[in-house]
């Protein structure tokens, strides 16, 4: 499991903990083993769905308590101590699920300034699609529309998903027409068609859009990220997806635990069954820990230079 990025200033980057890094055990837990039986299971993209989930659950960490990390940087393996800290973001609460904060990231990548001759670009990046993200992403695309800013990045990796509402309202930012769907949801009763909400033009933005992709990108992540690209209305740029798409609701057992029961299939608007499959990239591109040890984001900056260039949907 290779460290992909790092917060600024957080207990990580605190710790030293590097872009790039090979964490491969956690306390006394093994990552190496856990990724290979969930990949032996699920195959290798479920598997990186699922891996995180699987850690909280199993090593249950603790605020500002000590938690070691077996890393490896260029082959050299050493041990970290990291100290972790609350996550940050709102509240966030949907029926059986655990409660949970979100956070929504947003800035303008505008590298000459407000008179170079390099276009900015909104870029938006959330943890989930929960109600507080949906509503903090209309105030980026309401001020962004303000300022001028026509293009947009929307980072979805590592979002695992959440409610297809929030979806639906999101995709309105960013089309215009009313008849246009993001799929159909199946059960066994009945269809529904899972239609894109348009916005008013001053909460809309009309100019070129990516949408940014990995093996942690699941549920209304693919979702959206599949129908926006099939629509024409977004180019997909990254790492094939995860293939975790079926709508499912959590139910509590008597013991305590959750179980997650799936209830819908889901078709994107071509027919196409992102269960199992998940959404190709119309750009693949896989960092390497070379790159990442770099400080390089090689996904974001093909998107920023696409968005950049008229070719783009």
């Amino acid at each position: 499991m290779y460290v992909v990025s790092v917060e600024p200033n957080g207990p990580a980057h605190q710790a030293g903990v590097h872009p790039g890094d090979r964490i491969t055990a956690v306390e006394d837990t093994n990552l190496d083993a856990i990724v290979a039986e969930l990949a032996d299971g699920q195959g290798p993209r479920r598997a990186a769905a699922a891996v995180g989930s699987v850690l909280r659950d199993v090593l249950h960490p603790v605020v500002g308590e000590p938690t070691r990390l077996q890393i490896e940087r260029d082959g050299t393996p050493s041990s970290i101590t990291v100290r972790p800290a609350p996550i940050q973001g709102d509240v966030f609460k949907v029926g059986e699920l655990p409660a949970t904060r979100v956070e929504t990231i947003v800035r303008v990548d505008d590298p000459d300034g407000p008179n170079g001759p390099i276009a900015p670009v909104l870029v938006i990046r959330f943890s989930m699609f929960a109600v507080p993200n949906g509503a903090a992403i209309r105030r980026a695309v309401m001020q962004a529309k303000l300022d001028g800013v026509a293009a947009c990045v929307i980072d979805l990796r590592g979002n695992p998903g959440g409610l297809p509402l929030v979806a639906q309202g999101i995709a309105g930012h960013f089309v215009a027409r009313r008849s246009a769907s993001l799929g159909t949801f199946q059960t066994r009763e009945s269809t529904l068609e899972f239609n894109i909400r348009p916005r008013v033009s001053a909460e809309r933005l009309d100019g070129p859009l990516a949408i940014l992709v990995d093996g942690r990108s699941a549920s209304s992540s693919e979702i959206f990220a599949s129908g926006m690209q099939e629509l024409e209305r977004a180019i997909v740029v990254g790492e094939q997806s995860s293939g975790l798409a079926l709508m499912s609701s959590f139910e509590r057992l008597p013991n305590g635990d959750r179980a997650q029961l799936v209830f819908a299939d889901l078709q994107t608007p071509s027919g196409k069954r992102l269960e199992g499959h998940g959404v190709t990239p119309d750009i693949v591109i896989t960092p390497t820990p070379e790159a990442l040890r770099a400080g390089q984001d090689p996904i974001l900056d093909t998107a920023l230079a696409a968005v950049r260039t008229p070719e783009t949907p």
